[in-house]
């Protein structure tokens, strides 16, 4: 669908975490250490994600997430950079961590136990989100999920909707919306489990 929307202006406002992922033999049982085989670090959280894969697809895209003072909010400007991606709506917390995701995943089965710490971008501010407020207003398609604060997504989801921007919300992490949101959406995109 993407494709269909080049030149289109695309924000995307959302989460960005870094994943730590070990992979072991088996998944550790409570109180058990268990030796992995595998780590790899790298970029992730859905709304990175998503601005990265529309990025990539040729869309001229533009992430709003929020990172820490940390070595970890440095991997999210180098990786962005690097992508030759717009980094001026990463915002910077003062006091939050920014993100992660610890995953383990078990060789063989692929089966996987994934904490997520949302951090910073837990941390949206009624400020980071009137910074953002213009971006907003003159995207084509506003792009959402469920990782940063739902105060901070409600005022995002409001501003959107009384300047007509499309809505498109990836539904996951899954959660109760209330109907008076649910309505302002264009678009909805869950997953199985996320429909029920």
């Amino acid at each position: 669908h993407i494709m269909e929307h080049m030149g289109k202006k695309v924000t995307v406002f959302g989460s960005f975490v870094v994943d730590l992922m070990g992979r072991t033999p088996h998944l550790p049982a409570a109180g058990e250490t268990v030796k992995g085989t595998v780590f790899k670090m790298g970029p992730g959280g859905k709304g990175s994600n998503q601005a990265v894969a529309a990025h990539r697809a040729g869309a001229d895209v533009t992430l709003v997430t929020k990172v820490g003072k940390d070595v970890f909010g440095k991997v999210a400007t180098d990786f962005y950079e690097k992508e030759g991606m717009n980094t001026e709506y990463i915002f910077v917390d003062e006091e939050k961590e920014t993100g992660c995701a610890l995953i383990t995943v078990e060789e063989g089965t692929a089966q996987n136990e994934i904490v997520v710490i949302s951090g910073a971008c837990g941390n949206i501010t009624d400020e980071d989100v009137e910074k953002s407020r213009a971006l907003i207003e003159s995207a084509d398609i506003l792009l959402l999920q469920l990782e940063i604060n739902f105060d901070a997504l409600y005022k995002v989801i409001d501003i959107a909707h009384a300047a007509g921007v499309t809505i498109v919300l990836n539904t996951a992490p899954a959660a109760e919306l209330p109907a008076e949101v649910l309505k302002k959406l264009d678009i909805v995109t869950p997953n199985e489990t996320e429909a029920q």
